[in-house]
């Protein structure tokens, strides 16, 4: 049960991270507390508009160049629609659609399909969109205010709610730069899920790097791990 309620860091998290259409980026993401740092996994984005819709999309690659992870967020009229993602590694797909008033989730996990639809109105987040949602909220983190928002459990057909926040003296900081929190509101999975850290350039507003707990998974003696802590840092083009 433990391991399943990490997995709500899904979308987040890092799995992976989120920026505007017009960021592309390259990425790479590292295992933490290894010497010499160990690579996991090269990330990119792609960003098109298909139709009515407009799809971004994150890659991660294993560091052979074979496609490990995708996910996806499709909108329509500037809104999430639709978000899937798709780990190669171990067999999951997951698919979420979003209307005005409900949430619709399916998860599969090796060839087994369990689905659920419920009422929904909060703010939810996927991968893709997370960055573009910081920026939106700038000028509140910068601040010292809170905000909050949901993040999708697929595994768990849920959501859980997490926040944003502004942290001062952060071994993370460096000139130019601020620190973003992420954490989970609720008391009980404080327990079992530590933070994350954004460091943000402050004038850019674009995402230098990524320190905290990810779902990316790793092999560990021949077999997949669920989650990973790991370092991700960016560049631009």
């Amino acid at each position: 049960m433990g391991l399943n309620i990490l997995r709500i860091l899904l979308l987040l998290i890092f799995i992976p991270f989120l920026l505007s259409a017009a960021d592309t980026f390259s990425a790479e993401v590292y295992k933490q507390d290894t010497d010499p740092p160990l690579l996991l996994y090269y990330q990119y984005n792609d960003y098109e508009i298909q139709g009515e819709t407009e799809v971004l999309s994150h890659y991660y690659l294993l560091p052979d160049s074979s496609e490990a992870v995708t996910e996806k967020a499709i909108l329509r009229d500037g809104k999430l629609w639709k978000y899937n993602s798709n780990f190669y590694v171990t067999d999951e797909f997951s698919e979420i659609i979003v209307s005005d008033d409900e949430i619709s989730i399916s998860y599969t996990n090796n060839g087994k399909t369990k689905s659920k639809t419920f009422p929904f109105n909060d703010k939810l987040l996927v991968g893709p969109l997370f960055v573009e949602y910081l920026v939106s909220k700038w000028d509140e983190l910068i601040t010292g205010e809170t905000v909050k928002f949901r993040l999708p459990a697929s595994d768990l057909l849920t959501t859980a709610g997490f926040y944003l926040k502004k942290i001062e003296n952060s071994p993370y900081e460096k000139p130019g730069t601020v620190v973003i929190k992420m954490g989970v509101s609720s008391i009980f999975l404080k327990l079992l899920i530590k933070s994350s850290y954004f460091v943000m350039d402050i004038d850019t507003k674009k995402v230098q790097e990524i320190h905290g707990l990810s779902i990316l998974p790793h092999q560990d003696n021949g077999e997949w791990k669920k989650t990973t802590n790991v370092n991700i840092y960016y560049k631009y083009k």
